[in-house]
């Protein structure tokens, strides 16, 4: 009796999961709408709605507690999404405000578009029931994602009597894709019950197997859809000077230094999804701050890319490497090296009496004095970057105590350049990848540097077996370089 109760019970989980990917229609948006998350407009009441959501969490595929609606409007700037989230107890949603980005305990909505149709690569828009936004890049299929990544869009929430409602704004140019008459993206919404601890998904994406994004539903009836081609500039101008009191004055300073820097930043998207970046003297003072990190190890510590021209697209550069496991990887490319600290920052005088010299200058960062980067996917399945950035020659200057004054040279004027190739395999979260990278220096022990690789993924068993087992994956890497 007990192994037949036990085999009705999986033959009932089974008939609850669904049996293939589902699909919603999208539907134009002819006259206007009001972003304010009330869903009241008659325009919601045309679409379709998607109303059939699985629980990931806690129990795996087994329908939702609470019901669900999500509609999808268009028009040819924006895709717009409504969700109305029914709860039996609504007194106990879960609001709470928080920083961007930052994925608290709460009840969450989420859109997730494979706009590119890639069955590995998705653009994430979260908004909680306080308000608060987040948004990512999930790559590899689920296997990764990229938190840094931020884009333009409106979210906006409200409360009702029998649960809580939003409405998405995502603006076309925040997404990436082929230009077509007739658009079939791939799409997936879920839900975060807080107080139940429940993830659902209308695109059921079974905890237990591997795959993600490749699980996707489908968005179809997007048409004529002939986006504005986007041009961001971002020009600065950064002036000021620092006043030294009489008493804190080092004799070798003026009483003001001043400052002075003039740079910017352009983005232009040469097609939906192709983007040109170009930067020249950028400002990076206003980026946020990395965390503290104690490193008592022999290894260098690699921190997360938050400086807005290495943002976009850089994630094409970052996919070499085997398995699931990111300490497995080989990562031939490391965008914070460029514009590090100066090699030499600790050098000193080579004159015997370094304790009777005073540093008067020393740059902490190498100055980027331009870079450029193409990235993109054609529609045939082929993604590619190219970027080239050109760092300036840093000094450090001395001042000894007899009056005399001599400068170090701390990095020499370097050129980066890496080029990157990938295409698209059949199989889910399947690629196969060629890179190379080129280091030229104008002086130092090592003037030239170059690294190519092969790298490719191939899932044949469609996630039959285990998230790590189900990948043939490898690496392979070349590496040489040329002495001063």
């Amino acid at each position: 009796m007990l192994v037949l109760g036990l085999c009705l019970g999986l033959v009932g989980v089974l008939q609850a999961q669904p049996r293939q990917a589902p699909t919603l229609r999208a539907v134009r948006l002819t006259g206007s709408l009001e972003l304010d998350g009330h869903v009241e407009e008659a325009a919601w009441r045309q679409a379709p709605a998607a109303t059939d959501f699985w629980q990931r969490e806690p129990h795996d595929g087994q329908p939702a507690t609470e019901r669900t609606e999500v509609r999808v409007l268009y028009d040819d700037a924006a895709l717009y999404v409504a969700f109305v989230c029914y709860d039996r107890e609504s007194d106990r949603i879960l609001r709470r405000l928080a920083r961007r980005d930052r994925v608290v305990p709460a009840d969450w909505v989420g859109v997730l578009i494979d706009s590119y149709r890639d069955r590995k690569t998705a653009f994430a828009f979260l908004v909680n029931a306080a308000g608060t936004k987040a948004d990512f890049l999930i790559l590899n299929d689920g296997n990764d994602e990229d938190f840094n990544w931020d884009a333009l869009w409106e979210a906006r929430v409200a409360m009702r009597p029998d649960g809580w409602s939003a409405e998405f704004r995502i603006p076309f140019t925040a997404l990436r894709f082929s230009q077509a008459d007739t658009l079939r993206w791939g799409i997936n919404f879920g839900r975060i019950i807080g107080r139940k601890n429940e993830q659902v998904f209308w695109a059921y994406v079974p905890r237990a197997s591997g795959g993600f994004v490749s699980r996707f539903g489908t968005l179809e009836g997007l048409e004529g859809i002939r986006p504005p081609r986007a041009l961001l500039l971002t020009p600065y101008v950064v002036a000021g000077g620092t006043h030294w009191s009489r008493d804190l004055t080092p004799r070798y300073l003026d009483p003001i230094s001043p400052t002075f820097r003039l740079g910017g930043d352009v983005q232009y998207n040469l097609t939906n999804n192709t983007i040109l970046n170009l930067t020249v003297n950028p400002d990076f003072g206003q980026v946020e701050l990395d965390e503290v990190v104690l490193n008592l190890t022999a290894f260098e510590t690699f921190y997360p890319e938050k400086r807005p021209f290495f943002l976009e697209g850089t994630s094409i550069f970052q996919t070499v490497g085997t398995g699931d496991d990111g300490d497995l990887r080989t990562y031939l490319f490391y965008s914070r090296r460029i514009g590090r600290q100066p090699q030499g920052y600790y050098s000193l005088p080579d004159t015997g009496d370094a304790e009777d010299w005073r540093v008067e200058e020393n740059p902490a960062a190498v100055p980027l004095l331009g870079a450029v980067k193409l990235t993109g996917k054609t529609a045939n399945g082929w993604a590619f970057g190219l970027l080239d950035a050109l760092t300036q020659r840093t000094y450090a200057t001395f001042a000894h105590v007899n009056g005399a004054r001599q400068r170090i040279r701390t990095e020499p004027l370097t050129n980066y350049t890496v080029a990157r190739m990938q295409r698209e395999l059949p199989a889910p979260g399947s690629y196969v990848g060629l890179i190379g990278t080129a280091t030229w220096r104008e002086a130092g022990a090592v003037r030239q540097a170059y690294t190519g690789g092969l790298d490719w993924r191939w899932n044949p068993w469609d996630y039959g077996w285990s998230p790590k087992d189900s990948f043939l994956s490898a690496a392979v890497s070349a590496r040489t370089h040329r002495p001063g």
